[in-house]
């Protein structure tokens, strides 16, 4: 009889990725302006999404700080 082991991994890179865009989409709820449409409509992977709002942040973080909070920014930025 042959038995297999399933070992569950998780990657916590993509567990807090998932924090990071569900804390967006909460953030951005109600709010209807081209730019906030834009993030919350775009088909990207959550790790892609936060590379393009990393850059972003970095264009424009007054912006983006008024748009999604310093909180979020900053996980943004430390997001590797």
């Amino acid at each position: 009889m042959n038995t297999q082991t399933i070992t569950a991994c998780f990657s916590f890179n993509a567990l807090s990725a998932m924090r990071i865009i569900s804390d967006i989409e909460f953030k951005l709820a109600g709010n209807e302006t081209v730019l906030a449409l834009g993030i919350k409509h775009s088909k990207l992977p959550a790790v892609a999404k936060i590379g393009e709002l990393k850059m972003m942040i970095e264009d424009n973080p007054i912006m983006m700080g008024d748009l999604l909070g310093l909180k979020i920014c900053q996980e943004i930025k430390q997001f590797k």
